[in-house]
C-alpha cells in the first residue's frame, strides 16, 4: 500500500522502491532479537491495518515500517511450528498460518495462537509452500502432502466443553488392584472414597480419563 514491492528470497527480505529503483535488504542478525528471525522467506502478507507479516523457516515476523524492526513469533510463543508457509487473514483480523506441523490461528491483538492438527480434520500435519488461497466468499484453502483443506474460518469453533474426570484404575507396584473382600478395594475405584495404605505400599498409581468423545 506504500508503493513498494516486497520480495521474499531464500537469503532475506527485500523492499524495492519503484520510484528510486533501489533495494533495501533485511536479514537475520544472530545478535539482534529485533531482526528478521530467518532468511528463508515463504510468505508475505499485508493485513487490513497495513501491518506487514513475514512467514519464514524460523517463525512469523511482524515488521514495523517506522522503526524498521521485526517482532518474532515462534514455537516458544505458541506457534505450532516455526516453518510458516502460508498466511491468510479472516474477516476478524486473525491470521491463519500453514506450517510443517499443522495450522495456527493467530490473534494479533491478543498475541495468542490456537493450533490445529490432523486430529481436527487436516489432510496432514504437513503443508506445502505456495499452496494457500483466500476465496472471494471468505473460504480458505491450504494445500499439503495429502491433498488440501478448505473451510470458512468463522465455522471453526473452539471446544469450550470442560469434561468430567473420573478415576479408572488403582495400581500398586504397577499392577491393578482387584476388587474383593480381602483387597484394599472393596468396590470399584470409581466409588471408593478412602484407601488406607501400608507404609510399604510406596509405589501406587491412579489412572484417570476425561469423558470427552470429540476426538
Amino acid at each position: 500500500s506504500g508503493g513498494s514491492l516486497w520480495i521474499g528470497t531464500r537469503d532475506g527480505l527485500n523492499k524495492f522502491d519503484i520510484k528510486e529503483e533501489k533495494f533495501t535488504r533485511y536479514q537475520h542478525q544472530p545478535d539482534n532479537p529485533q531482526s528478521l528471525s530467518n532468511n528463508a522467506i515463504w510468505s508475505i502478507h499485508e493485513d487490513a491495518r497495513g501491518r506487514l507479516w513475514i512467514g519464514t523457516s524460523g517463525g512469523l515476523n511482524k515488521f514495523d515500517r517506522k522503526e524498521e524492526s521485526f517482532t518474532q513469533y515462534r514455537e516458544k510463543d505458541g506457534l505450532v511450528n516455526d516453518v510458516v508457509y502460508g498466511i491468510l487473514e479472516d474477516g476478524r483480523g486473525n491470521l491463519w498460518l500453514s506450517t510443517n506441523r499443522g495450522i495456527s490461528k493467530f490473534n494479533p491483538q491478543m498475541e495468542t495462537f490456537t493450533n490445529y492438527d490432523k486430529k481436527d480434520g487436516l489432510q496432514s500435519n504437513e503443508f506445502n509452500a505456495g499452496a494457500f488461497h483466500l476465496g472471494r466468499s471468505g473460504r480458505m484453502y491450504f494445500g499439503g502432502i495429502n491433498g488440501f483443506n478448505e473451510f470458512y474460518p468463522d465455522s471453526i469453533k473452539a471446544n469450550t466443553y470442560i469434561p468430567p474426570v473420573v478415576i479408572t484404575d488403582f495400581l500398586l507396584f504397577h499392577k491393578s488392584v482387584s476388587v474383593n473382600d480381602t483387597s484394599l478395594l472393596k468396590q470399584s475405584i470409581n466409588f471408593t472414597k478412602e484407601i488406607v495404605l501400608n507404609y510399604t505400599d510406596y509405589v501406587f498409581t491412579f489412572e484417570f480419563s476425561a469423558l470427552n468423545y470429540r476426538q
